[in-house]
């Protein structure tokens, strides 16, 4: 899945090819492409946010340990699940 920062990345792209194109239906094309690449970064945005404690806990495990704790960290994604 991608990432909202890849998201905004593909609708400023289009949003560039936009620009450049020689007719109006291009323009429109890309303006709508542009548009559903927001939409999916704002959902990438909260997917993300969704699994921000399992990685949050994860970084923690790899820290206090030292090394990562692959036992602890395989608990910690199932109880994140």
């Amino acid at each position: 899945m991608e990432s909202r920062e890849d998201c905004l990345h593909d609708a400023a792209e289009c949003d560039r090819l936009a620009k450049l194109a020689t007719t109006q239906a291009t323009r429109t094309l890309l303006a709508v492409a542009a548009f559903q690449w927001r939409k999916l970064a704002e959902k990438a945005a909260e997917r993300e946010k969704r699994s921000w404690p399992l990685v949050s806990e994860a970084a923690s495990i790899a820290v206090a340990g030292g090394l990562v704790d692959w036992v602890a960290l395989s608990a910690a994604c199932l109880r994140a699940s």
